[in-house]
């Protein structure tokens, strides 16, 4: 029998009319394979991007965890609070067992002897679709973490935590910290910059985020990143009450070089020394209250066991050219070696103002909401104890802070918590 060819309707070569109806099957049966694999691919790749977006999360979660338990061990912390610390916080970014996570924490000490925490992260991915094609998933994330080079007793700290440029050093700032060093807590990427010729020396610098170097300028060490939080070491300390106005607007006039004593109390509407008096304050506290601490050109000004409590509108210190200072906190009672103490309530911008100004303090100095502004020419020297806590500093134009510490040596007590610690992620 002769075969005989037909075209089809489509414009393919046929046969018999069996012939096409088993090539439309065969078509059937490779669609709905495509279509199968082609649904497959949609549902791994909704599963895939799942999957990396948890492992991002947990991978935050353990790089907390082991900052966390590796600070513990540099506070000298057991294994145990270490442990705990690096669950608290991995709980802090979103871990949890509910979900079916699980935290590993390992212990490891190096050849060189570093102490290292290991933070082991997994869980079970979650499946919408790919369970179709896959067994279960499981995410699994890895975080190693240990003490840096970076502890020590800071002797200034600036606690604003996210500004630019927390503590701003410039034009040939000259700033040394002998046996002490500087906590930035500021978690941006320029926290520190010191910028034109400026020279920095201390024990330690540690810093929350990042910093700048710059224009020439010297820093030594190399700032430590990714730091610690440091604490406010004066948050519980009570602030002083205040009473009634024992003085108002005083102001020391300084016709012909006055020689004047200043007793304890309340100055309402500030405190203004003319230029070139030269002034002695009996010991006590001083209040300044809605107004401005304000030392004229060429003013001297003493005073043993005294403290400054800055308080309400406009309350703070604002000292200008050459004058000159030495002054020593208390060595007994609440505010034991507090030399200056601002209201927590208020801000602002303490000015430690110009040319050859020759400041000495002994004694802690406390602006917690306000910024440090050390300008043109000034210097503050200290022979064992100046310890600065601010929102955050200013350095410039010639600037300068000399700082030999030694709390063996110094007349007053110093504040508990100014213990920084540095910690870094190595894996």
């Amino acid at each position: 029998m002769r075969r005989i060819e037909t075209v089809s309707a489509s414009g393919a070569w046929g046969c018999d009319g069996a012939s096409a109806k088993n090539d439309r099957g065969a078509v059937a049966i490779f669609s709905a394979l495509a279509l199968t694999v082609l649904l497959g691919s949609a549902a791994l790749a909704v599963d895939v991007g799942s999957w990396y977006t948890q492992r991002r999360a947990m991978q935050s979660a353990a790089d907390a965890a082991a900052k966390s338990a590796a600070l513990e061990l540099a506070r000298k912390s057991s294994e145990g609070d270490a442990q705990a610390a690096a669950l608290e916080d991995a709980e802090l970014n979103g871990f949890s067992v509910a979900t079916g996570a699980k935290l590993d924490v390992a212990f490891a000490t190096t050849a060189a002897g570093a102490k290292t925490v290991a933070v082991d992260i997994t869980k079970p991915g979650g499946q919408f679709f790919s369970s179709m094609f896959l067994g279960n998933v499981t995410i699994s994330t890895h975080s190693v973490a240990s003490p840096t080079a970076g502890g020590g007793t800071a002797c200034m700290v600036a606690l604003n935590p996210n500004k630019e440029k927390a503590l701003s050093i410039d034009s040939n700032t000259k700033i040394t910290l002998k046996n002490c060093g500087i906590q930035v807590n500021s978690n941006h990427g320029q926290a520190m910059k010191a910028d034109s010729n400026a020279n920095v020396s201390a024990d330690f610098i540690s810093t929350v985020g990042g910093y700048l170097i710059g224009s020439n300028a010297s820093v030594t060490p190399t700032p430590v990143s990714g730091a610690s939080v440091m604490a406010d070491p004066l948050a519980s300390l009570p602030q002083p009450s205040v009473g009634a106005c024992n003085y108002n607007n005083k102001i020391v006039n300084s016709p012909g070089n006055t020689t004047a004593t200043l007793n304890p109390g309340v100055y309402c509407g500030g405190l203004q020394v003319k230029s070139n008096a030269v002034v002695t304050l009996n010991p006590g506290m001083y209040v300044i209250k809605n107004g401005k601490f304000l030392l004229d050109s060429n003013v001297k000004l003493t005073g043993t066991g005294v403290m400054f409590f800055l308080t309400g509108s406009g309350a703070v210190v604002a000292w200008d050219s050459n004058t000159t200072t030495n002054l020593t906190a208390p060595t007994t009672g609440p505010y034991k070696g507090i030399l200056f103490f601002q209201d927590r309530a208020f801000g602002g911008l303490h000015d430690f103002d110009s040319n050859n100004q020759n400041k000495t303090m002994v004694g802690t100095l406390y602006f917690p909401n306000a910024t440090f502004n050390s300008d043109s020419n000034s210097t503050f020297n200290s022979s064992s104890c100046t310890m600065i806590i601010a929102d955050n500093f200013v350095f410039s134009s010639n600037a300068g802070m000399v700082v030999d510490f030694d709390p063996t040596a110094c007349p007053v007590p110093l504040p508990d918590g100014l213990t920084a610690q540095a910690v870094s992620l190595v894996n």
